[in-house]
Formats: structure tokens, C-alpha cells, sequence
């Protein structure tokens, strides 16, 4: 049985050196295509979300279309609702400085951005999430500037 994607990364974290650890997992870190497909939902709805988005923005140029395209829209769906507040910041730090990235997931992920800032002010959601999804709005504005 081949280990899941959460075993795959502590594996990973335990024998990456300093700089891969600065660096992030790839996608061959996380595990194999099919278990990546498989556990992508569940990954970008936890506190992994930012080992996902890193190790996509590492493959972009490499991951065929027909497997990066579930891996994005699992990640897309991630950002819209995240585990919590520290998991956007950090997901927001990686797509910030990933600008190859930002661009796959596209324009959708500002306007998703703006409904959660404004969705956290009203109360209808986890109002922690309002200071991240601001800052991203405007991290993202100047990184696609």
C-alpha cells in the first residue's frame, strides 16, 4: 500500500536538507499523481494547503495539464475556504511570491479573496480570516502589477 500524501510529506520534512525545507516539497515529495488526485480536496482544505500550493508552483513548468488542472482547482477551492486564518496567511505567502502560480489560478482567486474579507467583516464567517484575505488582496494586486 503506498503511503498517503501526509505520510509522504513527514517523510519528506525528515530527511530534506535545510535549504529544501526553505524551499518547500515538490509534487514527486508529496507522493505519486494518483495520490496527489485523490487527496487533493482533503489536503487543500487543511492546514497542508500551503505544501500544496508550493509544491504546484515547483511543477507548474513540468505537471501535465490533465493533472495540474484538479490539483489547482482543489487548491482554488482552499483558498476560498480555508482550514483557518494562519493557514490563508501562509497559503497567501506562497502565492505571493509565486507569481507563475497566481496567474494558473487566475483572477477568480481576488474576487474569491474579496467575498471572504467581506463575508469574515459581516460575521458570516471565521471574522479572523478578514485581516489575511485583505492583505492578500493587496499583496496579490501589487504582484500582478
Amino acid at each position: 500500500m503506498a503511503p498517503s500524501v501526509d505520510q509522504a510529506l513527514q517523510a519528506w520534512a525528515s530527511r530534506a536538507s535545510d535549504d529544501e525545507l526553505n524551499a518547500g516539497p515538490r509534487l514527486e515529495d508529496l507522493g505519486d499523481a494518483d495520490a496527489l488526485a485523490a487527496e487533493a480536496d482533503t489536503l487543500a482544505a487543511g492546514p497542508q494547503l500551503p505544501y500544496l500550493l508550493t509544491a504546484l508552483s515547483h511543477s507548474l513548468d513540468t505537471i501535465p495539464a490533465d493533472q495540474a488542472a484538479p490539483l489547482l482547482a482543489a487548491a482554488a477551492r482552499g483558498l476560498r475556504r480555508p482550514h483557518s486564518a494562519w493557514v490563508l496567511t501562509d497559503a497567501l505567502d506562497v502565492l505571493c511570491t509565486q507569481p507563475g502560480l497566481a496567474d494558473r489560478l487566475g483572477n477568480r482567486t481576488v474576487r474569491d479573496l474579496a467575498t471572504l474579507a467581506e463575508d469574515a467583516l459581516a460575521s458570516d464567517c471565521d471574522a479572523a480570516l478578514a485581516q489575511p484575505a485583505i492583505a492578500g488582496l493587496l499583496r496579490l494586486g501589487c504582484v500582478s502589477k
